[in-house]
């Protein structure tokens, strides 16, 4: 198994519940866009750090930062998935009332 695997389904996991959340946003606001892209960044900045540092520095003990890196970005990443199908479900709701 290579390296990137898991990094890489890790973001791709990332963006598709960030996209998913996305698509339920209001078109016509800006700033709520603007929050949704910083939000993404921030979800993905410890993963990215944690990567690079790792592969900077390849240690040969347990890395803890590294397992912490994964579970924040998996956590967020779950509460993003779970916000986005309760938002599409609330609005599919709304529309066939």
């Amino acid at each position: 198994m290579h390296t990137f695997n898991i990094p890489l389904l890790t973001f791709l996991a990332l963006i598709i519940a960030f996209g998913v959340l996305y698509l339920q946003l209001p078109r016509s606001k800006r700033r709520v866009k603007i929050a949704f892209f910083f939000f993404l960044a921030i979800s993905a900045t410890p993963l990215i750090y944690i990567l690079y540092d790792d592969f900077t520095h390849a240690y040969q003990d347990a890395n803890i930062g590294l397992g912490l890196a994964y579970f924040y970005t998996w956590f967020m990443t779950g509460i993003v998935a779970i916000m986005a199908i309760i938002w599409f479900l609330l609005r599919k709701k709304k529309k066939h009332s």
